[in-house]
């Protein structure tokens, strides 16, 4: 009769380590989807970083344009000499050639409109 009493004693203690056992297997899963997470946040965060350097030097630059002297000199009585003086600062001052949109938007500002 002693094998029969190990046995009774054996199933409770299967049960109790397929219980952990299927634990472990959810926390080791959750924790590989939290790594991958946090690899996606990182290189979220990079590009996140990234552009906030452009805009810090987009705001930089327009900074630059709005406060210097070409700029108060092109009011409704420029001279063309003054706008293509604007035009080539604002050229140098943008790193990236400057979008067909931007071209508009600088004719239009030229032009009064």
């Amino acid at each position: 009769m002693p094998s029969i009493a190990y046995i009774w004693i054996l199933i409770p203690l299967a049960g109790i380590l397929s219980g952990v056992f299927k634990d472990y297997l959810k926390f080791k899963a959750t924790q590989k989807e939290l790594g991958v997470s946090s690899v996606k946040l990182e290189g979220l965060v990079v590009e996140l970083r990234s552009q906030n350097e452009q805009q810090a030097r987009r705001i930089e630059n327009l900074e630059a344009v709005v406060t210097s002297r070409l700029w108060h000199s092109t009011g409704a009585s420029a001279t063309p000499a003054d706008r293509a003086r604007l035009d080539i600062a604002l050229s140098q001052l943008e790193p990236e050639v400057p979008s067909a949109e931007r071209r508009m938007e600088r004719l239009a500002e030229s032009l009064g409109i």
